[in-house]
């Protein structure tokens, strides 16, 4: 696929590469499962297995974390560079979320490699597969370890990207920040089944000085760019 991208002649038929690459990685990850994960290949909204289940929940958790980290760093997590700018997406997010889905895909691997999770914590309503309570206690336990390493990968990211975006910030009202992103983050943790927060839900308030935010966006994606 990285063969091919440079001769890549528009946006679709860059897309058409990516969609391809994703799905032999999940042909070749899916051979790893057990036969409890069910997986058959990667699918979303809804989650038809319990692999999936997991995986879509595991990457809207990074996303939170994500969302959290641009937010006190001073950077509006809505505007990102290799994801397009949309309604309603954290795009920026959503750029910083690529960083750590390996991370997600060995985690839930694990579960089910070390029969944490098996298929009778899962329950399907209406084609959506969806984890019982016990399952979440299960996830939901293991989950801090890994947030731990999520959000250090990520915070490398955007201290490369945003240095002294962070102390800027602080001068403001970090704190009411954090604890806005905290609490959704929290709402995520206790709802299974959501999606992950929007820019409308935790946007950026005015911050003084514009420059703090604006000069260290392109740093950020340059610092995406070099770790992919």
């Amino acid at each position: 696929a990285r063969q091919t991208l440079p001769a890549a002649p528009d946006l679709e038929t860059l897309r058409g590469i990516e969609g391809a690459a994703a799905a032999r990685y999940f042909a070749a990850y899916g051979r790893l499962l057990p036969a409890s994960a069910g997986f058959t290949g990667r699918n979303r909204r809804p989650p038809r297995d319990p692999a999936n289940a997991c995986l879509s929940l595991g990457y809207s958790l990074a996303h939170s974390e994500a969302v959290r980290g641009c937010l006190l760093a001073g950077l509006d997590p809505m505007l990102g560079f290799l994801h397009a700018v949309s309604y309603g997406r954290d795009s920026l997010a959503c750029d910083i979320n690529e960083l750590t889905r390996g991370m997600v895909d060995y985690w839930v691997w694990r579960l089910f490699a070390q029969q944490l999770l098996r298929a009778d914590d899962f329950e399907n309503h209406n084609g959506a597969v969806q984890l019982k309570k016990a399952g979440r206690e299960v996830l939901f336990k293991q989950w801090p370890q890994l947030a731990v390493q999520v959000r250090a990968r990520q915070q490398r990211v955007l201290r490369r990207g945003a240095p002294g975006a962070a102390e800027a910030h602080q001068v403001g009202d970090e704190r009411g920040r954090g604890q806005r992103a905290a609490h959704v983050l929290d709402e995520q943790h206790a709802d299974a089944g959501a999606r992950p927060p929007s820019g409308a839900q935790v946007g950026l308030e005015h911050v003084e000085d514009p420059r703090a935010v604006a000069q260290p966006r392109e740093r950020v994606v340059e610092g995406l760019i070099a770790q992919l």
